[in-house]
Order: C-alpha cells, then structure tokens, then sequence
C-alpha cells in the first residue's frame, strides 16, 4: 500500500478509465477514483462521477443483460456520469452524437447543440434504477440530476464487425494474474492487408527490466487473453464462432519495455489506445526485432470458446 498512512482520492480525466485499472488503484492504496468529463472548448467539468454512478458502471460491466437493455447490442462499457441541467442541456442525435447547449448566460460563446465530437447517450435516473431494480439491484443516488453515458471517440476498434473498447481490454489483461504483473501498457493496432481487409493486433509492452517470455508462454498468455475477451463481449464472442476452424485470429504482439509506439505516441498528452498507420504511426513503421517484440499470431480452435480458464505458468 503506497498511502497506508493517508486517506488519497484520485481524480481522473481526459479518458476513459476502466473497472479494472480503478481497482487496481484501491488495492495500492487509494480510498476511491472518480472520474471528471469535461472538454476545454466547453467546461471543464461537465459530468461529474459519484459512488452512485461508480455502482451502475459496475452492474453494467457485470451485467451483460443490462448493458442490451439500457443501449442494445456491440457497444463497449461507457462512463457514466451526472450533469446539472441547469448549466447544460444535452441530447443525443441518431448517431448518438452528444450534443451540448450551454443554458448559462455568463458565456460570450454558448454553443448551441456544439458536437463534441463523442458518442453518448442521456438518461433519466429514475428509466435507469427501474432497470437496476429489474436486475436485483437497487442503488439510490443523493440526487435525481439525469444521467450522461459516454463512450468517447478514440478508444474502440472492430473486429469483424464487433466492437471491442479499450476498456475490455484492460480488464482482460488485468484479470490475469500474470499479465498484469507483466504488462505495463497495451493498445490497439488496426491496419489494412494487401487485400484491404481491416485488421487488429494487441499490443502488449511490459515492464522494466523484463524479458519476453518463452514462445510457449506466450502462446498460452495470448490465448488466456482472447478467451477472456470472447467471454466478456458476447459480440466478439459471435464473431468468434463464425470463423472456419483454423483462421488466423488477432496477432498478440508483446515489446519489451521502451521498444514500442505506447511510451512515445508522438507527444501526445494523452495515452494513444488505438493505433494507426500515417495517423498516429509513420506510414513506414518496421516493429523491432526479436528479442524486443514478437507477434504471437493464433489461429481458431475451440479451446477459445471456454467459458473458464485454468492455467499455471512455471
């Protein structure tokens, strides 16, 4: 515990953070992280995050059911936050565009149904504990403000036509013990092959000072990982299945620390989640050589449909 000695709230911003990393951040000695959603062209806190949103992000996370009713079928786990009305009124369009009007008068620009650029929706409280009830749960906030989802707008890649958000991933990782005592960033990587299809890789850079594992290690960490991920995105999951025995999966690509784009993202203030050729990475971008970074490439079996996995590591 690193604040044993002192009661520390984090608060977080700019992105997404998922369940996992928030309670990793408890386990090392943080009383509790809240989240902030604001943007500097607008304010700079326009969704606030409360133990009552922190408790509904949680049943959505463990509740895929839930998740189908509140906003349907291949959408990742969004941030939930409250807004005041009174200094905000936000609607979605057809594309679940967020869309803000500032009802203040204070403002020289008030942007009036100004698109941020982020997908969300906007809910009633009381639509979204009548669902909670529905579940067996029963949370009561300390007010009825509505409630503001977001998804954001750089973090999610496709994978056949399945979305899978960055916040899966770091719960895959983190929910294995190994990995996450390994791994100290990860991302996605999407680009185009020769025939133009649109591809994925993971990436995994660990920590300091630690080799790569051994090629059969790996291959058994890469599995873990995609198996976790078909269980906690029934979209993915689907996907999954349709493949022919033996197709080529997602390449799991792990670097040795400082050896990958993750640390270096072009100076980017922001942590860069989804990768891409000539956007975020030069066009002529070579991955290092062994022993700095290896591609475990796994082909479709049904050994990554289990819905249980049981691995030791020696």
């Amino acid at each position: 515990m690193i604040f044993i000695d002192f009661s520390v709230v984090g608060v977080v911003g700019g992105q997404a953070i998922s369940e996992a990393m928030r309670d990793q951040l408890i386990h090392h000695g943080f009383t509790q992280i809240y989240s902030s959603y604001g943007a500097s062209d607008l304010d700079i806190n326009l969704g606030v995050e409360t133990e009552y949103e922190i408790a509904v992000r949680k049943a959505i996370e463990q509740n895929p059911g839930l998740a189908r009713e509140l906003y349907g079928e291949n959408k990742g786990l969004p941030m939930v936050f409250h807004y005041d009305p009174m200094n905000y009124h936000i609607e979605c369009d057809d594309e679940d565009n967020l869309l803000f009007t500032c009802t203040r008068d204070d403002r020289l620009s008030p942007r009036i149904r100004y698109n941020l650029g982020d997908k969300g929706r906007v809910y009633a409280s009381s639509d979204v504990q009548g669902l909670l009830a529905k579940y067996g749960i029963f949370h009561k906030p300390k007010t009825n403000l509505p409630l503001m989802f977001v998804w954001g707008r750089d973090s999610t890649v496709v994978f056949n036509s399945a979305n899978l958000a960055f916040t899966e991933l770091e719960r895959a990782v983190t929910d294995d013990v190994t990995l996450e005592q390994m791994v100290l960033k990860k991302a996605f990587y999407t680009y185009h092959d020769r025939d133009g299809a649109e591809k994925l890789e993971i990436w995994l850079e660990l920590n300091d000072e630690l080799d790569l594992p051994e090629s059969q290690q790996m291959n058994v960490l890469a599995e873990g990982l995609l198996q976790r991920l078909a269980r906690m995105n029934q979209d993915v999951r689907y996907q999954l299945q349709q493949l022919d025995h033996g197709a080529e999966l997602p390449v799991i690509r792990f670097f040795k620390r400082g050896q990958s784009p993750i640390s270096e993202a072009g100076g980017h203030r922001k942590q860069v989640l989804v990768f891409q050729r000539g956007a975020n990475l030069p066009a002529n971008y070579q991955f290092p050589d062994e022993p700095n970074c290896v591609g475990v490439t796994l082909h479709m079996t049904d050994s990554i449909l289990r819905e249980e996995v049981a691995v030791t590591l020696h």
